[in-house]
């Protein structure tokens, strides 16, 4: 397997690119943890409205790490048959370092760290610029998906049709031995629930004659 058709890869590859293009912005290495600014810390706001903001960015953040940690289940649970697992994945990166510079915001209230700020919101527009090119391929994702799930259902038929044609099969054998009615009976029902895929099937027996 080549090293690109990974999905993995190609997010890792992705998010290196995404790392890397913004460090050639002129001064970005030299200032990035440069925090000789004055924070603009809003006197003006009241300690409701920064609380807000402060608490929106910080459950946004956490929102989207969530979020993209769902995905990248739901692309390891089905690996082996979704294509373009890297759409779904760089979709997740995108959402993540989205959730980044909602914290950053929540940073540069503490410490005027604004060109590490701008350098994640750099990496933000890379990652964003990439998936949206490769949002186009979401539906067909969705196609395989749900091929998949057809397949997977029809799979279950025949395995259920299987285990009833067994069970005919062994019925009839069963009923060629010369065994006594009453064990016959019960184990036609073991055989009939194990193919119905039921919990339980009743057997009832009349002891005498039936009245005229």
């Amino acid at each position: 397997m080549h090293l690109t058709s990974s999905g993995p890869l190609r997010v890792l590859l992705l998010l290196c690119t995404a790392l890397l293009i913004p460090l050639f912005w002129p001064g970005l290495i030299d200032n990035l943890l440069n925090r000789n600014f004055k924070i603009d810390y809003h006197h003006d706001w009241s300690a409701s409205l920064v609380a807000l903001h402060v608490g929106s960015d910080l459950l946004i953040g956490l929102a989207y790490t969530v979020i993209a940690f769902i995905l990248a289940l739901i692309v390891y649970q089905n690996r082996t048959h979704l294509p373009f697992d890297w759409v779904v994945l760089a979709f997740g990166l995108f959402i993540i370092v989205c959730g980044f510079t909602h914290v950053m915001h929540v940073l540069v209230r503490i410490t005027p760290v604004y060109w590490l700020d701008a350098y994640i919101r750099a990496i933000t527009a890379v990652v964003s610029i990439v998936t949206a090119c490769a949002l186009p391929l979401i539906p067909r994702v969705g196609l395989a998906l749900r091929a998949t799930a057809d397949l997977r259902r029809k799979e279950l038929e025949l395995q259920q049709s299987l285990a009833t044609n067994q069970a005919l099969l062994e019925i009839v054998q069963l009923t060629e031995r010369q065994d006594d009615p009453l064990e016959m009976a019960q184990q036609v029902l073991v055989k009939f629930r194990d193919a119905l895929a039921v919990d339980w099937l009743g057997l009832g027996v009349q002891e005498g004659t039936w009245p005229a």
